[in-house]
């Protein structure tokens, strides 16, 4: 079944990550961003990237052929680490253009496409109808990293909500317990390893699990 909400949640992300880029000059690419050894050039160009990946995977669904992410001989890390040295606008194009793709594979992904997987890099599916919340997930987080005044407040509660439940249904019983009385964008960022101030620690840069 087509992910409506997922891929409406991941839209608005997408428009409001555009609006913070647009604005970016070659200084400000060049600053370091809120992930440890990553230039703010390198979160967009990720985010970049990650969306083609994707892309990757329904275009191989259209013509019933299983991907992986990435195609053989493909080093995501250089990917990323080549956005360092380009310019801003370069590197605010590709997203653009990245995006842009990206939304129309959803638009116009057959229903009954919906239902095909992918494959994850141990060789297990990956469905197809699970990538929008992934990417929501990736441009709401990401937004947070590159510290230009997006901040994990300005999460949407829907998305902070499905990613909370999602990761306590999986590693609920490895975690110590949720503060509580804490705002939930807090809690969440904690689940994700972001530093979080008066929380316990539970390692860093974690990712909950796909729901």
């Amino acid at each position: 079944m087509k992910p409506v909400d997922d891929i409406h949640g991941a839209k608005a992300a997408h428009a409001r990550l555009i609006a913070t880029v647009d604005v970016l000059d070659d200084d400000v690419v060049a600053r370091p961003s809120l992930l440890p050894g990553w230039s703010i050039a390198m979160v967009v160009t990720h985010l970049a990237v990650n969306a083609e990946s994707h892309r990757r995977i329904f275009e191989g669904a259209v013509i019933g052929e299983a991907r992986t992410q990435y195609a053989d001989g493909i080093d995501r890390d250089e990917l990323i680490a080549a956005g360092r040295s380009r310019p801003a606008a370069m590197v605010v194009a590709h997203l653009r253009a990245a995006v842009v793709a990206l939304e129309a594979v959803w638009d116009e992904l057959p229903e009954v496409m919906w239902g095909f997987a992918g494959i994850e890099p141990d060789g297990s599916p990956y469905p197809v109808a699970h990538l929008p919340f992934h990417r929501w997930r990736e441009t709401e987080v990401h937004h947070a990293d590159l510290g230009l005044g997006y901040t994990t407040a300005d999460w949407d509660p829907a998305y902070v909500e499905l990613e909370i439940a999602a990761t306590l249904a999986e590693q609920g019983d490895e975690l110590p317990p949720l503060p509580p009385d804490r705002p939930r964008h807090e809690v969440l960022a904690w689940l994700l390893g972001r530093p979080s101030e008066g929380f316990p620690a539970i390692g860093p840069w974690r990712w909950s699990p796909r729901p």
